[in-house]
């Protein structure tokens, strides 16, 4: 006898369900930050605590606020989106693009510097050499990223 035995699927190999987003909401004028957009843009595990992710980014939307806050006297729009975008990637404005790596980048530092004494291994000194490396190009790319919303260039001058 020949034939085909079809077995009940295995639940336990099913792909567990989307998480749904947790979403941080800004004052309305800026957008609001999607944290699992954010974890998977900043490469973050769920190591660190969505307490902790809400108060990093909480910090750097206050900084950006803060940051912002002349260029945002000089518009009328309603909210980010709706000023005029000087160029359009995706249908997405520059302003929301170079808003949004500011605030990641603040929050990969933000996250980064906490870290930074957590370990007093010899392998935690060498880990503590690359994240203070990490933590200096995400603060570089915030302030990229905030000069370029602002349509500033990204000469550092340092005084010698």
């Amino acid at each position: 006898m020949t034939g085909f035995v079809s077995l009940p699927p295995n639940v336990d190999a099913q792909p567990p369900e989307a998480r749904p987003p947790e979403v941080v909401a800004n004052d309305g004028f800026w957008p609001d930050v999607d944290l699992v957009q954010l974890r998977d843009a900043v490469r973050l595990d769920t190591t660190i605590s969505t307490d902790r992710l809400k108060d990093a980014v909480v910090n750097a939307m206050l900084e950006l606020a803060r940051t912002f806050a002349d260029w945002r006297s000089l518009t009328s729009a309603a909210n980010l989106e709706a000023v005029p975008a000087r160029t359009e990637i995706g249908g997405v404005s520059d302003y929301v693009i170079h808003y949004t790596r500011a605030l990641y980048s603040l929050v990969g530092a933000d996250l980064g510097e906490r870290l930074l004494g957590q370990s007093a291994t010899a392998a935690g000194v060498d880990r503590r050499d690359e994240l203070s490396a990490e933590v200096d190009q995400h603060r570089r790319n915030a302030r990229w990223a905030q000069n370029d919303f602002l349509g500033l260039g990204r000469a550092t001058v340092e005084l010698l």
